[in-house]
């Protein structure tokens, strides 16, 4: 698994090369899509999803007062965003957002050090820059559980998390997931 659907294009003019195009569409239409996804849940008012299950990803993977997101999903100039971008202090742990199953624990072009949780469904969570990685490969995790550090490798000025959501393959905003910051 190497990251969300794209589509690549044709540039706008002979000399621009080829263009990564990912549609990020308005948040009603992603909205309606994760009603195709097998699992009970219901939009607040906000826009989030709440969810009654632990193997959707409904917490935040930083414990408050770590929530300061520094980049938020969607276009980034030609790239698709395909997650947030949550800022903390490096070494600061990080917790898986679902129950699931590790499907890997290593080191991927621009993510650096990762996790990847496979939730059931189709459904995954993505955690990049980490500093340390502390589940292995088919490791069975619970929501809460720590996964690892915050750091700065692969492609990071600073240390954060990146975190995505996947369903099927394609990415969807990590806020439709996440409880509102109340606290």
């Amino acid at each position: 698994m190497s990251g969300c659907e794209t589509l690549s294009l044709g540039g706008a003019n002979e000399n621009d090369g080829p263009v990564r195009f990912e549609p990020a569409p308005p948040r009603s239409v992603q909205t309606q899509s994760l009603k195709d996804v097998r699992f009970r849940r219901f939009a607040s008012s906000e826009g989030h999803i709440q969810s009654e299950w632990t193997q959707e990803p409904s917490i935040w993977p930083l414990e408050h007062p770590h929530r300061l997101v520094i980049s938020r999903f969607g276009p980034r100039g030609r790239d698709m965003h395909k997650g947030i971008d949550i800022k903390a202090p490096k070494g600061t742990p990080i917790m898986a957002t679902a129950d699931g199953q590790i499907s890997f624990a290593g080191v991927r072009s621009g993510y650096g050090n990762v996790v990847e949780i496979r939730h059931g469904d189709g459904v995954e969570s993505v955690y990049g820059h980490m500093d340390t990685i502390e589940v292995t490969e088919g490791t069975t995790i619970l929501q809460g559980e720590i996964i690892g550090t915050v750091g700065d490798t692969g492609n990071a000025s600073t240390p954060h998390v990146h975190y995505e959501v996947r369903i099927d393959g394609q990415c969807f905003d990590p806020w439709l997931f996440l409880p509102a910051v109340d606290e």
